[in-house]
């Protein structure tokens, strides 16, 4: 026998056998791999594709591409933000702001704890991504350079100057062929 219980979260979960609905009546499918999970129907799938492809799509248009009403997609809109599902954001052209070189650096911590580290490093405004590895290298940093005499200022004067940082390897990315950053840790945002 199957049961349909309303789960916002796997923490509700009383067995796998469980039909889920979502808030709204719908089956749906669970979104995350925490207690906190929310769960998602197909029409908050289709509204996010929606919105990957055109965050400034406005919510009629939605609305009418899914065949649900306006006032729909602005609540769905407003509980996919407020469960940490999806944000809406800006992303600028590296290249625009006249960053010609994204580098990736392999950084070697030693006589420091590697966090302390990363926690360091995250605050430098031409790193864009810092990353704690599972083995060595500790951190894997992306870097934003203007040119290869900022790239070498960037490696000496601040990734360089951090405490712990004992070795640096730079790899520089000569053509990218894909950047996807369609996914991220929400739960991490303050």
């Amino acid at each position: 026998m199957t049961t349909h219980k309303t789960c916002h979260s796997l923490s509700e979960s009383p067995h796998a056998r469980t039909r889920y609905t979502n808030r709204f009546g719908k089956a749906s499918f669970p979104c995350g791999n925490n207690a906190g999970a929310t769960f998602l129907d197909q029409i908050d799938r289709d509204l996010i594709d929606t919105l990957r492809g055109n965050g400034r799509k406005p919510n009629k248009a939605i609305a009418r591409k899914l065949g649900i009403a306006e006032s729909t997609v602005a609540l769905r809109i407003r509980q996919l933000r407020s469960d940490r599902v999806m944000l809406v954001s800006l992303r600028r052209d590296l290249f625009s702001k006249g960053y010609n070189l994204q580098c990736f650096v392999d950084v070697y911590v030693k006589g420091r704890d590697v966090a302390s580290v990363a926690d360091d490093l995250a605050k430098l405004t031409e790193a864009s991504a810092v990353n704690i590895m599972l083995g060595s290298p500790e951190l894997s940093v992306t870097v934003n350079a203007v040119d290869r005499a900022d790239l070498q200022r960037i490696l000496a004067n601040e990734i360089g100057s951090i405490r712990g940082v004992s070795k640096t390897e730079v790899h520089v990315a000569v053509s990218i062929r894909k950047y996807q950053h369609g996914y991220a840790n929400l739960g991490a945002l303050p």
